[in-house]
């Protein structure tokens, strides 16, 4: 029994002794894990801390590099816009002074002509042929000398002229002044709204003022240009033009509103004349 005994007391304690070194082998594993884990952190934190300022300014001077190379590239549309105007402002320039030395100043010379003309025309007498005195006899001489021996050529003249005498007439001589009659401006029956042969015209005046009135398909441009004089606009100075397709309804006086593409309804433009 005793020797059972020892023998386990033996066992046991060697079990122990070797728990105890796997223990102290495991224990000074995990301290050797720790202090590499905590020299690996050290220097990892030293090389942040190195590198980390040395990148902060490497990557502002490749910002600051970028920003000026787009600066430059900034300036050089610039510069390369601003020549493209200067030579399109020149090539203007060239084409307004052509213009100007072969058209506007042989216009203005050509007017200025003709106003001198005009003006020398005027200049010269207002009657042409061979002239007749006013009055009094050629032969006799002039009584030119008055009191204290001085000349008086205007009393002379005054004395001397005579007045064609004006022709008596009588009633019945008289002939009265014939003019042109006037003319009446009739405009034919507006169609009923319903009326299905019918084109609603819109006149838009100069002023902004739009008028309109209901014509037959079969009526001719002729009575839109007669609506528009009953408006106030004579047709000496004014037409009716039409926006799109730009055309002057003055030309095509005859024509119907059908012809000319007139359906329901069409806007048109009062302008005045070209002189």
């Amino acid at each position: 029994m005793s020797m059972s005994r020892d023998g386990r007391v033996h066992c046991e304690d060697v079990n122990n002794r070797k728990c105890e070194s796997d223990m102290e082998q495991y224990a000074g594993l995990v301290c050797r894990w720790l202090v590499q884990g905590f020299l690996v952190l050290a220097t990892l934190t030293f090389v942040i801390q190195w590198l980390l300022p040395r990148g902060r300014k490497y990557f502002r001077y490749q910002r600051s590099s970028e920003e000026s190379a787009t600066g430059r590239g900034d300036n050089s549309d610039e510069e390369r816009k601003a020549r493209i105007r200067q030579k399109l402002q020149e090539e203007h320039t060239q084409k307004a002074n052509s213009y100007k030395d072969r058209i506007l100043t042989p216009r203005e010379e050509a007017k200025r002509i003709q106003k001198e003309e005009e003006f020398e025309k005027f200049l010269g007498p207002a009657w042409k042929g061979q002239g007749h005195s006013l009055g009094g006899n050629d032969n006799e001489e002039p009584d030119s000398t008055e009191v204290g021996g001085e000349s008086q050529p205007n009393r002379t003249a005054a004395r001397r002229r005579k007045l064609p005498e004006e022709p008596t007439l009588t009633c019945g001589d008289v002939k009265p002044k014939t003019g042109k009659p006037i003319q009446v401006i009739k405009l034919p029956d507006e169609p009923e709204e319903s009326e299905e042969h019918c084109v609603n015209v819109i006149l838009r005046t100069p002023v902004g003022k739009r008028c309109s009135r209901r014509f037959l398909h079969t009526h001719t441009v002729k009575v839109l240009l007669d609506f528009m004089a009953t408006l106030g606009f004579s047709q000496t100075f004014f037409t009716i033009s039409m926006s799109y397709p730009r055309m002057n309804l003055s030309e095509h006086l005859n024509k119907t509103l059908w012809e000319m593409g007139f359906q329901r309804q069409v806007t048109l433009n009062i302008e005045e004349k070209d002189t």
